[in-house]
């Protein structure tokens, strides 16, 4: 175990994870304390980090769900919004800078556009700089939600940060 704290225990713990275009801090989603808020916290890359070592870097409110997470080349992190079926973008000192929201316009059907609905995880792409992101749809309480099951795009004018050390992805 290389961490391990009630600080992040919940419905499902910890989630959705990123580690910092630095290499210096791993960046990750708590979805649901017993309060329902979401939170992202960070810890520092070193051998067995302690409770000191948590920081806290931007908490939802009850029922916002924060999800998967991934860091942009502007140094922003983007966050699934599970609960809220938004996109939560976060400024590198932790405000929310913007959210983003659908329906998802289906490209065979655009008079019938699919809801976003729970998503879970995002990556990015980076040629026509955009979001892929998962519609889980899971948590809709539908008999069948397998028709919401989708990967949507979102245009966001930004590009993947670094996933690995300096110079091991440029």
């Amino acid at each position: 175990v290389w961490y391990q704290s009630a600080r992040i225990d919940g419905v499902f713990g910890p989630n959705g994870v990123r580690v910092d275009a630095r290499s210096e801090r791993l960046y990750f989603s708590v979805t649901f304390d017993g309060a329902a808020l979401g939170y992202i916290y960070s810890l520092p890359l070193v051998n067995h980090p302690n409770d000191g070592d948590l920081k806290l870097f931007h908490t939802y409110p009850a029922g916002a769900g924060p999800d998967g997470v991934a860091f942009g080349k502007s140094g922003e992190l983007y966050v699934c919004l599970a609960g809220y079926s938004q996109i939560s973008v976060l400024r590198a000192e932790g405000a929310e800078e913007a959210r983003f929201s659908g329906p998802a316009q289906r490209p065979g059907n655009p008079a019938g556009p699919l809801p976003w609905t729970n998503p879970a995880n995002i990556a990015f792409d980076d040629e026509l700089k955009r979001l892929l992101v998962t519609n889980h749809a899971s948590l809709t309480g539908l008999p069948d939600p397998s028709p919401l099951f989708a990967i949507f795009d979102v245009y966001v004018n930004d590009k993947a940060g670094k996933l690995f050390g300096p110079g091991e992805n440029e």
